[in-house]
């Protein structure tokens, strides 16, 4: 049962606005947005839906470190 209140979801919102998107990274990286989008699915990627999806930054650097070992 998900416990977050309406206030929760806001402020979550408000810090993920300044994340980039998928076709961000995807442009910046050259790491084609449907990796992106499997690693979000599959939980190694924290996103949040703003219209598009918003990769958390500390999620993504994370991410990236593990695929260059």
């Amino acid at each position: 049962m998900n416990t977050e209140t309406t206030a929760d979801v806001l402020a979550r919102a408000k810090v993920a606005a300044g994340w980039p998107t998928v076709a961000d990274l995807e442009e910046e990286y050259g790491v084609r947005g449907r990796y992106i989008r499997r690693a979000i699915a599959s939980k190694e990627l924290n996103a949040f839906r703003l219209n598009v999806l918003r990769v958390d930054p500390a999620s993504w650097a994370a991410w990236l470190a593990s695929r260059q070992k």
